[in-house]
């Protein structure tokens, strides 16, 4: 009887041992850290679009502010959850990313750096002055 209680013992050891603590495992909501370029508290009058249009000068820009307040509220309960993003309330916080995240979040894609036309070799005139 001694032996079976010392193996489970040492079964149970080694399996607490192993087990990853709870600060290792990877919960969903928290493999990437949302950051918020400003916080925002809505005042009367607020709405979504206004903020996205004062903030991105593009009022369409708004479901950015939608998604990154609720990834927030999340992992931090003063953050509100906007469930409409036609009806936010007077004195939720709102998280309000930074441009680059909005564009990303909205599917906007930056636009391609403008590039400059090939030059010839220096010291050599293109190719129609040497006819």
């Amino acid at each position: 009887m001694h032996k079976w209680l010392a193996v489970l013992g040492a079964f149970l050891l080694v399996a607490v041992w192993s087990a990853p603590t709870f600060a290792q495992t990877t919960l969903p909501f928290a493999q990437t850290a949302v950051v918020c370029e400003q916080d925002y508290t809505v005042s009367a009058g607020d709405w979504l679009s206004r903020l996205a249009e004062k903030y991105y000068g593009n009022p369409l820009a708004y479901p950015a502010i939608a998604t990154q307040t609720n990834l927030k509220s999340e992992t931090d309960f003063s953050y509100a959850t906007i469930v409409n993003p036609d009806s936010i309330e007077v004195g939720w916080k709102l998280c309000i990313p930074n441009q680059a995240t909005a564009d990303a979040l909205n599917g906007v894609n930056p636009p391609a750096p403008a590039q400059a036309a090939p030059q010839p070799p220096a010291g050599r005139a293109p190719w129609r002055d040497r006819l």
